[in-house]
């Protein structure tokens, strides 16, 4: 499969929030307002098959390198228009052989949907694995969480179009910030110490599934891993991380989720 590699510009960035929005991989995370939100520069690197864009990624930059992280974001690309596994291999090859020509330090955060690394570990990028959980409804979990009675404060938030917005929860000792897409309900960050971030949690899974949506909790910020995982049910998804950095000795000290910071 012949494809090339070149960066967007941006009368052509309609392109790539059409194949984001339609992308087996696509999120808020890959929404090319999350980096202006998060107050970040980035441009976007298209995978064309003759004029049609079959992939792309979001690439965070300072100054004229790529970084490693758009802060708080667990994942952004890169994203292609199917599932297919050889249509994927072939967008992750010409993505890695454009970027390593470009950039001396490339660093990717893979969505949860792309999980084939061979693409980029047969280029010499390193790879490491992290978890999320994923789930969708209900009905897993109503007989195993004791939800006690609170008053919930929610407010809106902020919205971007019609492809993500924010909310807030609040109850007694804790609060959570999430995010929505036409996917998933994310919990996005919560204060550490609360001692009602399970009725939090219920809400926001209730709301989600009245939304026909499922929900993530966004790999590092789920609340007590092991308990979460117990009763509300859901299914551990791995999700990677692919560099070709080995300054750092070991990519888990790498900064990923809510919080992360460029480097």
């Amino acid at each position: 499969m012949q494809l090339r590699a070149e960066m967007l510009n941006e009368e052509d960035y309609g392109r790539y929030e059409t194949l984001n929005r339609r992308s087996p991989h696509g999120s808020v995370f890959s929404s090319l307002t999350w980096p202006p939100y998060q107050l970040h520069r980035h441009g976007v690197c298209g995978i064309f098959k003759g004029h049609e864009l079959v992939g792309a990624c979001i690439v965070p930059v300072s100054g004229s390198r790529m970084v490693r992280y758009i802060e708080g974001t667990p994942w952004n690309g890169p994203i292609g228009r199917s599932g297919s596994e050889g249509e994927c291999a072939a967008v992750a090859d010409t993505l890695v052989e454009y970027l390593l020509a470009r950039y001396d330090e490339v660093t990717l955060n893979l969505p949860p949907e792309w999980d084939d690394v061979r693409p980029f570990t047969w280029q010499g990028l390193r790879s490491h694995v992290r978890y999320t959980y994923r789930g969708r409804g209900t009905r897993d979990y109503e007989r195993r969480v004791q939800v006690r009675e609170h008053t919930l404060a929610a407010s809106p938030g902020l919205s971007f179009g019609q492809d993500w917005w924010t909310s807030a929860v609040e109850t007694q000792d804790s609060f959570a910030t999430l995010l929505w897409d036409w996917k998933h309900a994310y919990w996005y960050d919560a204060n550490r110490g609360g001692k009602w971030h399970t009725e939090l949690a219920d809400s926001m899974i209730r709301r989600a599934d009245e939304l026909g949506l499922g929900f993530d909790m966004v790999g590092c910020n789920s609340p007590q891993r092991g308990l979460f995982k117990r009763g509300f049910g859901g299914r551990l998804s791995p999700y990677y991380a692919v560099t070709t950095v080995t300054a750092t000795g070991d990519l888990r000290a790498m900064p990923v989720g809510a919080g992360a910071l460029a480097a």
